[in-house]
């Protein structure tokens, strides 16, 4: 496919990378496994610009699933209507409501994983407001900055998928 410089300007190289793969008429398929991953940034405004980079690069890969992903953040919505609604009593109700449900989503996850405890379940509702705020921002420019460098998240034009192939057992 290329080796590494067919893959070395890109920013979605792993997009990249599935389409060339597509390109020879093979299969891209999910691993069998879930993969955990740590944030490393020890501030929010440093953990705000890695995940602004990764909403640009994702947001020029697929655009149309970036916009119907703002349906996963179900707190942020229930706190616009409570916001909207002047605080009414169904719109409370609707708030708790989905926090009851996003924390039991959290705590599940955790624990079929086997990840240690995330932040508080209080801090779910400013996790999803950050990350519809990360939404709206990606929106703002395709500039992003990677290690030390400015560089400009570009549509990736991707090839029609061929048919999902099963993950091997084994």
């Amino acid at each position: 496919i290329g080796g590494l410089d067919a893959l070395a300007g890109h920013l979605a190289d792993d997009a990249v990378l599935g389409q060339l793969v597509r390109g020879l008429g093979l299969g891209v398929a999910l691993a069998a496994t879930v993969p955990a991953t740590t944030v490393p940034e020890t501030s929010v405004p440093a953990l705000f610009h890695h995940e602004l980079r990764w909403a640009r690069t994702v947001r020029s890969v697929a655009p149309v699933g970036f916009v119907l992903s703002a349906l996963q953040h179900p707190l942020a919505w229930a706190a616009l209507a409570l916001a909207l609604s002047g605080g009414a009593g169904w719109a409370w109700l609707a708030f708790t409501l989905v926090w009851a449900a996003r924390a039991v989503a959290a705590v599940g996850i955790d624990r079929a994983l086997r990840l240690a405890p995330g932040a508080p379940i209080w801090c779910l509702a400013l996790r999803d407001l950050l990350s519809l705020a990360i939404m709206l921002a990606s929106y703002g420019s395709n500039r992003v900055a990677w290690r030390g460098h400015m560089l400009h998240a570009t549509r990736v034009r991707l090839v029609p998928a061929s048919p999902i192939l099963a993950p091997r057992e084994g």
